[in-house]
C-alpha cells in the first residue's frame, strides 16, 4: 500500500481553495532504487573535484577529472572497480586546467585538457595502460587567449582534436578548428576549419565511429534560431574535409543543450544525448532525449526519450547492440536535498525503457555523472557534495544479474512511464506513455467516477485529451486522477483542470 497526499481544488469565483485529501491506492509500481548496483565508493578526499569522465576496457577502469583550477588528475582500477590506485596529477603545477577529455585506443590512453599558463593552450598526456604517463605536451603555445574547450578522439596511431578559437582568423570570425597527428602526437598536421560558429559555444564533442569522424556542438546556431541547439559535422576522410551543418536536436525555438556522444563500432550507429526543454521552460532542467543515426551521422530520424519528469540535466549515454544506457543528474527530489543521479536502460534502442533507477541519496548535490560499459559491467562516476567542504568523486558499478543479458533481446519486467503536460491545464492535456504492454488510461474525478478512457498500444504513445468526458461535455475545474489499466504495473497521476 502506498499513501499519497494530494491537493483537492474547489473553484469559488476566481479563487482556489486547496484541501488536503488522503487517498490510498494499491499499486504495482515503484521507483527502483539502487537495484543491482554496488555501494557508492568515495575515490577522492581533496574537495573541489569536478568534470569527471570514465572509460573501461575489460576489468581496467580509468577516470579523469580536474581539481579546481589546479590539476588534471587521473585514477585507475585494474580489478573492475574493487580497488583503486593512488591518483596522479597529469598537468604541471602552476598551470590552470579545465575541460579534460579521455580517449582510449589501440595504443593506450590519451588525455587532453585546456591549459592556461601565459596563453590558453591544449595540454595532452599519453599512457599505455595508465600506470605511467608521458610528460605534458602543449599545442598552440604562442597564441594568446586562443584555445577553448578542446575535444579529442583516437584511432590507431592517429589523434584527432577539435577546439573553438577565441581569436579571429583571416576572415574576421572565430573558427571551430580541427587538427590531427598520424604518429600519435609526434608531429601535427595543418589545422582545418570545420565551421564558423554563430557565437561562443557550450560544448564540443568528437568521436571516431566506423570510419566516420563526428563532431558535435551545442550553442546558438544562427540569427534565425533562438536558443541553444545540438548540431553536428561529419568527415569521411579523417578530418580533411567536413560536411555542412547537420541538425541533431529539433529545429525549433526551445533549448537543447548539454550533449553527450556515443558510438557503436559494431553497427556504425551514432547516438547523441541531450537535455531538451520542450516540456519545461526553466533553464538548465528538462527531459533527457537521445537521437540515433543509422547512416554514420548523415541523418538523425530516431529520437527517443529517457526521462519524463522535466527535471533532468547533464546526461551521458553508452550503448551496446540495441541496448541504450542513459544516466543524468535529476532534481525531482529537490525537497530531500539537491540533484541525485538517475539511470535508465532500454533493450530496443529507446522504444521501451526499463524504468528510472535512483543511484544516489546524498545530503548535497550528486552531479555530472558519466558511465561506461565493458565486459558486462556498467561503471559510473560523478562528483558529490556528500562531504564538506567541497565535493569529491564517487563511483558505482553494476554487474549482470540472472534477469538481464546485455547485447540480447529478452523479456524484462513490465514498467510504465507516464507524464502529463501542462499541469495545471486549461483547454487540453498531453499524456505521454511508454509501456511494455498495451492497456488503457482512465481519468477519474475526486468522487472516483471514471469520466473518460483512452486505449494505448505497446511502446511510445501520445494522447491529447480535450478536457471532455465520454459524452463530449467539458469538465469542470478541479482535481482529477489519471490511472493506467493493463498488465501488472499501475501508475496514478494527479492533474488539475482550470477553466
Amino acid at each position: 500500500m502506498i499513501s499519497t497526499v494530494l491537493n483537492g481544488v474547489n473553484i469559488l469565483g476566481s479563487k482556489l481553495i486547496h484541501l488536503s485529501l488522503l487517498i490510498i491506492f494499491t499499486l504495482g509500481y515503484s521507483l527502483p532504487v539502487f537495484a543491482g548496483w554496488s555501494e557508492s565508493v568515495r575515490l577522492t578526499y581533496r574537495g573541489h573535484e569536478i568534470s569527471p569522465q570514465i572509460v573501461a576496457r575489460n576489468d581496467t577502469v580509468h577516470v579523469v577529472w580536474h581539481w579546481g583550477d589546479n590539476y588534471t588528475s587521473y585514477m585507475r582500477s585494474a580489478d573492475g572497480g574493487v580497488t583503486w590506485d593512488s591518483l596522479i596529477n597529469l598537468s604541471e603545477e602552476g598551470h590552470y586546467t579545465s575541460y579534460p577529455d579521455l580517449s582510449i585506443g589501440d595504443n593506450g590512453l590519451l588525455i587532453t585538457w585546456q591549459n592556461r599558463d601565459i596563453f590558453y593552450t591544449i595540454g595532452y598526456s599519453k599512457s599505455e595502460n595508465g600506470t605511467t604517463w608521458s610528460s605534458p605536451e602543449y599545442l598552440y603555445t604562442d597564441i594568446f587567449n586562443d584555445v577553448y574547450k578542446p575535444a579529442s578522439a583516437v584511432k590507431g596511431d592517429t589523434i584527432f582534436i577539435t577546439n573553438f578559437s577565441l581569436e579571429d582568423d583571416s576572415t574576421g570570425m572565430n573558427p571551430l578548428r580541427f587538427f590531427s597527428s598520424y604518429d600519435y602526437g609526434e608531429t601535427w598536421n595543418d589545422e582545418v576549419t570545420i565551421c564558423y560558429p554563430h557565437s561562443t559555444q557550450q560544448e564540443f564533442l568528437l568521436n571516431y565511429c566506423n570510419g566516420v569522424l563526428m563532431a558535435v556542438k551545442s550553442g546558438y546556431v544562427d540569427s534565425l534560431h533562438a536558443g541553444y541547439h545540438i548540431v553536428g559535422f561529419r568527415s569521411e576522410d579523417t578530418g580533411q574535409t567536413w560536411s555542412d551543418m547537420i541538425w541533431i536536436s529539433p529545429e525549433d525555438e526551445l533549448l537543447s543543450q548539454a550533449p553527450c556522444l556515443a558510438c557503436n563500432e559494431e553497427t556504425g550507429k551514432i547516438a547523441v544525448g541531450y537535455t531538451d526543454h520542450r516540456y519545461q521552460q526553466h533553464a538548465f532542467h528538462g527531459d533527457i532525449f537521445i537521437s540515433i543515426s543509422d547512416d554514420g551521422g548523415q541523418t538523425w530520424p530516431n529520437e527517443v526519450q529517457a526521462s519524463y519528469d522535466h527535471t533532468g540535466w547533464l546526461p551521458h549515454i553508452d550503448f551496446i547492440g540495441d541496448t541504450l544506457l542513459a544516466i543524468w543528474s535529476d532534481m525531482k527530489f529537490i525537497d530531500e536535498g539537491d540533484h541525485e543521479v538517475f539511470f535508465n536502460r532500454s533493450n530496443d534502442l529507446g522504444i521501451t525503457w526499463e524504468g528510472e533507477s535512483r543511484l544516489t541519496n546524498a545530503l548535497g548535490d550528486s552531479y555530472d555523472p558519466w558511465l561506461t560499459y565493458s565486459s558486462g559491467k556498467i561503471h559510473v562516476v560523478w562528483w558529490d557534495h556528500a562531504n564538506e567542504p567541497g565535493h569529491d568523486l564517487y563511483y558505482k558499478v553494476h554487474t549482470p544479474d540472472s534477469t538481464f543479458i546485455y547485447e540480447e533481446h529478452i523479456n524484462i519486467p513490465e514498467t510504465i512511464d507516464l507524464t502529463t503536460h501542462p499541469n495545471p491545464f486549461n483547454s487540453s492535456l498531453t499524456i505521454n506513455i511508454n509501456s511494455h504492454q498495451p492497456g488503457s488510461v482512465q481519468i477519474f474525478d475526486l468522487l472516483g467516477r471514471m469520466i473518460n478512457e483512452f486505449e494505448y498500444s505497446k511502446g511510445a504513445n501520445l494522447i491529447n485529451w480535450d478536457a471532455r468526458d465520454r459524452t463530449g461535455n467539458r469538465i469542470s475545474s478541479g482535481v482529477f486522477f489519471i490511472k493506467t489499466k493493463g498488465g501488472d504495473a499501475r501508475v496514478i497521476r494527479e492533474i488539475i483542470h482550470l477553466r
